[in-house]
Formats: C-alpha cells, structure tokens, sequence
C-alpha cells in the first residue's frame, strides 16, 4: 500500500474531490483526518473510512478561522500524534460577474481559498518540520491561469494559491517536505452540476476519483522527485480554454 500508516487531513473532506481522496487514501492504508464545516458530511465520509479498515477522525472546521484550524491540528496530532500529509482542498466558488459581485462574496472566496491555505498550512509545518519529512497537496483549478469572466473572483484566488503553493515548496525545500499542485478542470461535483446544468459543453465531466488518482499520486512516494510541480488535470477539456 503505498500509504500504509500515514495520517493525512484534508479539508474540504464532506463531499466531491475530498470525499473521493479520503476513500482513495483510506484503500492506500492512510488514516484519515476530515474537515468541513458540515459536521454530518464529514462524521459520514469517516465512517466510510472506517468501513475500510482504517481509522477516521472528523473535525467540523471553518478554515477560514485560526481558532479552528488551530483545534483541528491539535486534535489530529492527539489522535496520531503526526501529521504525514496534507490535502488543501477546502473552497468556495461564485459565478458573478466582477461589476455584480457583493463585497461579502470577494472577502468569502479569498477567505477560505487563500487564507485558509495559508492557515492550515502554517500550522501543519512544525508538524512536519519536527517529522522531518511530509507532503502537501494544493487542489487549484484550470481556471487559475485565465480563460475569460466566468468565476473571476474564485479564478484570481487559484491563481494566487499556485503562488503561495510555489512559495511554500521553495520554503520547505531541503527539510523532507514536499509541496505541489493539482489544477483540475470541471469535474462532477455539485457545486460544478449547480453551475453547468446542461453540462461543462467542451468535454465529459471528470469524475471526483479521476483527481483523488491525481492527488494519491501526488501524496505517496511514487512522486518523491517533484515539489514545486503544478499539474494539470483537464480529461477530455481542451487545453486551449483553460477552464
């Protein structure tokens, strides 16, 4: 198993992509510790997990918020007592235009999908860094290197998270931890099935276990020569449109 005994967090772990991650670790031998800030998503996906035969911690976070975050590693790490790997792929989206857009809306999007990396992140590393050895997978999206006005506010906070992702990686260089991306484009999920109701019209829509795939590869030693790396994951998406 190429995860055998590691504990991994992954925000945004109730639904989509981090339920998918969370049953794709769980079969690879991880334990899992999920977080969301729907307690009965997560209490779910951790009983899936369990059902596995590996064990299962939920923790209702808001990422957003220091305190949480600061009570979800300090759960985990009494639970564990390490943290191998980390899965930042908690987010949120909006489709307005950038002239429409409420002010709420922009703070909420940056909120979660910055800060909150930022957040979960920053307090992971001494975890990590007393290990001397961990993995850190970022979820962006093709939409962060452009591609026109849909979602401009969620596309911009993507695109600063490739950076930070990058800066994290130069970082921790040298210290056993690495740190990459996955820039998936539209995948079933039910925000994505809310915002292409007829279907994302250029492809077929990924499924959530085709970028779970992505970010096992990514979290196990299959990937041991890469940081800083950013991948991307389009299926049958036309490279051209970026998202």
């Amino acid at each position: 198993m190429r995860l055998q005994d590691q504990t991994t967090v992954i925000t945004g772990g109730g639904r989509g992509i981090g339920r998918a991650t969370a049953l794709a670790f769980a079969r690879e031998g991880a334990h899992v510790v999920v977080t969301a800030r729907s307690e009965g998503e997560i209490a779910a996906v951790a009983d899936e997990v369990r059902g596995l035969g590996r064990r299962a911690l939920a923790v209702p976070a808001d990422v957003a918020k220091e305190a949480d975050v600061d009570e979800l590693v300090r759960r985990t790490e009494a639970e564990f007592g390490r943290i191998d790997i980390l899965v930042n792929n908690a987010g949120v989206i909006d489709f307005s235009p950038l002239a429409d857009a409420p002010t709420e809306m922009w703070d909420r999007i940056m909120s979660v999908n910055l800060r909150g990396v930022f957040l979960v992140t920053r307090a992971v590393l001494p975890v990590m860094r007393r290990a001397r050895r961990g993995n850190i997978v970022m979820v962006s999206a093709i939409g962060s290197f452009g591609g026109g006005g849909i979602a401009p506010i969620y596309r911009a906070s993507k695109a600063a998270l490739n950076n930070i992702a990058e800066a994290f990686a130069q970082e921790t260089l040298g210290q056993g931890i690495r740190v990459n991306t996955v820039c998936p484009a539209e995948t079933d999920t039910r925000l994505n099935r809310m915002a292409y109701p007829s279907g994302p019209g250029h492809a077929v829509w990924m499924r959530p276990e085709d970028i779970a795939d992505v970010i096992l590869f990514l979290a196990s030693d299959q990937s041991r020569a890469m940081t800083g790396a950013t991948l991307v994951a389009c299926g049958s998406a036309k490279l051209s449109r970026w998202g």
